[in-house]
C-alpha cells in the first residue's frame, strides 16, 4: 500500500482535524483502562513501564503490547551503556581496534525506542500533534468534538 498511513478520527480530531471534513469514527474503541505490566519485566524496563503508565493517561489496555516493547527495548538500551560505560566504547581485543558491539546494541534499541515512541505519542513533536483533553474528561470530550464535527 502506498502513501501516508491513515489516521483513525480520533487521532485527526486530537490534531485538530486538519482537512475539515466530516468525521465518521470507525475505529475501534479501547477501554480507557491501563495496561497491566507483564511480571518478566525487570530493572530499567519495570521502571520505565511504572513511568508510562503514571505519566501517559491516553494509553488503554489495546495498547500494552507497544508499550511494553518500548520498555524492552529500554531496557536493553540501558543494559548496553552500561557495558559501554564499564568497557569502554572501543573493542581493543583483537587486532584492529573497532567499536564495542554494545554500541550497536544500543543505536538499534535506540532506533526502535524513537519509532515507538513517535507511536504511542512520547516525543514533543507527536506530543505537539495531540491537543490532548484533561485526563478525566477525555471520552466525554472527544465524543463532543466528534458529534460537533458530523
Amino acid at each position: 500500500m502506498r502513501g501516508r498511513k491513515p489516521k483513525s478520527a480520533k487521532l485527526k480530531l486530537l490534531e485538530g482535524n486538519p482537512g475539515k471534513r466530516p468525521l465518521e469514527d470507525t475505529s475501534p474503541k479501547p477501554k480507557p483502562i491501563l495496561p497491566k505490566r507483564s511480571s518478566h519485566l525487570k530493572g530499567e524496563a519495570r521502571r520505565a513501564w511504572d513511568f508510562y503508565n503514571r505519566e501517559a493517561y491516553w494509553l488503554t489496555e489495546a495498547d500494552a503490547t507497544i508499550l511494553e516493547v518500548l520498555c524492552v527495548e529500554i531496557g536493553i538500551a540501558c543494559e548496553a551503556r552500561k557495558i559501554i560505560n564499564r568497557e569502554g566504547i572501543l573493542d581493543e581485543s583483537k587486532p584492529t581496534v573497532r567499536p564495542h558491539p554494545a554500541c550497536k546494541v544500543a543505536n538499534d534499541a535506540d532506533k526502535i525506542i524513537i519509532r515507538l515512541s513517535q507511536e504511542l505519542g512520547f516525543t514533543p513533536a507527536s506530543r505537539s500533534r495531540l491537543n490532548l483533553p484533561e485526563p478525566d474528561n477525555e471520552d466525554d470530550e472527544l465524543e463532543r468534538l466528534i458529534n460537533r464535527n458530523n
